[in-house]
């Protein structure tokens, strides 16, 4: 399977975003996952911390008219971006950085969608399978490693900001899928009030 499997599965994509969303990307990279997305979209913001791999992006998508790039500064998202968008994503970002840098990334999601608004993440998770398994294999975190944190943890940061719970992977993994049977997935939307 694929690494956007478990969306087509779902039909995550075409259930979270219309041809009329205001769509970015957290941790863009060379623009894997935004080469897919930008088609479903009316705009797609490619954030990442990294300029080099901002570059990258900015020529894989090169031919993309709907997409933008921007750098964070500091891991930070623009003050311009507050209930900017419909969707936020984050796909195997999370599982290389630590509690502290995840809260700060939820603070600032729950700020940049609109109210509805939705925002997929993906977390190495303790509980599943493969989590478990390279868990244990790794001394200590590194940046160039992964941080593993419980679920209830990430539903508790979603929950001190606003967002509600939407969609999650299955409990214990999936063996034919690499990223289901090690991380968490997971849709959040941003409550109305």
């Amino acid at each position: 399977m694929t690494d956007v499997s478990w969306a087509r599965r779902s039909r995550s994509a075409q259930a979270f975003v219309t041809p009329d969303s205001i769509v970015a990307e957290i941790g863009c990279g060379g623009g894997r996952i935004a080469a897919r997305v930008h088609a479903l979209v009316a705009s797609l913001t490619c954030f990442d911390i990294s300029d080099e791999m901002l570059k990258r992006a900015k020529q894989a998508l090169s031919a993309c008219p709907n997409v933008e790039f921007a750098l964070l500064e500091d891991s930070r998202l623009p003050d311009s971006c507050t209930a900017r968008f419909d969707f936020i994503y984050s796909f195997d970002v999370f599982v290389h950085l630590d509690l502290h840098t995840i809260w700060s990334y939820f603070q600032q999601i729950a700020n940049a969608l609109k109210p509805g608004g939705k925002a997929f993440v993906s977390t190495a998770s303790l509980t599943r399978p493969a989590g478990w398994e390279r868990f244990t294999a790794q001394s200590r975190y590194t940046v160039g490693g992964f941080y593993f944190i419980g679920e209830d943890t990430v539903r508790l940061f979603a929950s001190r900001v606003g967002l509600r719970l939407v969609k999650e992977s299955p409990e214990g993994g999936d063996p034919s899928n690499i990223y289901i049977n090690r991380d968490y997935l997971v849709v959040f939307e941003k409550t109305v009030e």
